[in-house]
């Protein structure tokens, strides 16, 4: 049987303390996402979701669950059980992320050159 985040991590899915709340993770929660890559919920797609708890804390931004996941060892194990066969893996948010990033900066110019 395939393995949830929350078997591998073994953090269980209850709540945690962040900056002073009682936080439940979301990804346990998630039952749109059932199913894809042979998880329950969002067990085996953890890296999309924000506010995950992996080290203790949410992660901000994008680019910090980026980081985080990609050297993951959860991630790592379900993008080799999954293969070519992984749904959203990482490296196509990481560049669908730099493809919007870059499009909001080059329509920020156009905008500056507009209103010279």
């Amino acid at each position: 049987m395939k393995k949830n985040c929350w078997e591998f991590k073994r953090c269980g899915q209850g709540e945690r303390r962040y900056r002073g709340n009682l936080v439940k993770c979301p990804v346990p929660e998630m039952t749109s996402s059932d199913g894809i890559n042979g998880g329950k919920n969002a067990g085996r797609i953890c890296w999309l979701i924000a506010h995950t708890m992996c080290k203790g804390e949410a992660e901000a931004t994008l680019e910090e669950m980026i980081e985080t996941c990609s050297k993951c060892d959860f991630y790592k194990m379900v993008k080799e059980e999954e293969g070519d066969r992984l749904s959203l893996p990482i490296d196509v948010i990481k560049e669908a992320h730099e493809m919007s990033r870059l499009r909001s900066k080059t329509m920020r110019l156009e905008c500056e050159d507009i209103n010279k």
